[in-house]
């Protein structure tokens, strides 16, 4: 599962849209949808000061082998 499809099941999970996702972390329009593989920790900090529950290890590497729900379940 790639950073992309991880970050599009964190905001359905939120139950928001890419743009109020955006706009909580400070990201432009249409940022969601264009990180890569390739993006540091740090690009990814505003996340975790916006959703402090959120497992940036899971968003960034993934784990095939752990249940997606609890890396993002209670995020409020």
């Amino acid at each position: 599962m790639s950073i992309q499809e991880r970050i599009n099941i964190l905001i359905s999970n939120l139950n928001i849209s890419k743009a109020e996702f955006e706009r909580r972390v400070g990201w432009g329009t249409s940022a969601a949808s264009r990180v890569s593989e390739n993006c540091s920790y740090e690009r990814f900090e505003p996340i975790k000061a916006a959703f402090p529950k959120v497992n940036l290890d899971w968003l960034l590497k993934g784990d095939e082998k752990s249940n997606v729900n609890k890396h993002v379940n209670n995020i409020f």
